[in-house]
């Protein structure tokens, strides 16, 4: 049996940017009240993306990675190409 010391954690941090002119709408709202529309189409969490709305992007990012959203922007019908992740 191994033991590791130390501080362990299996939480991390994302970001992304995603320029409003390549949304709709739908999906703009879809992005900020993403556990209002994702609840019962995806797992949600208790530690939602911290969504800003600027007015020109959506800027989002999270310290607990709970919540998909790359596969929650698919499902949306964005195209991931251009969202820029950090």
């Amino acid at each position: 049996m191994k033991l590791r010391e130390g501080f362990v954690s299996n939480s991390s941090s994302s970001s992304f940017i995603l320029k409003k002119e390549h949304l709709t709408a739908w999906q703009i709202k879809c992005l900020v009240e993403h556990t209002h529309y994702a609840n019962g189409i995806m797992e949600c969490c208790d530690d939602p993306w911290n969504i800003e709305e600027t007015d020109t992007e959506i800027k989002g990012d999270t310290f607990l990675d709970n919540f998909n959203m790359e596969e929650w922007m698919h499902y949306i019908g964005i195209n991931t190409n251009l969202v820029e992740w950090k």
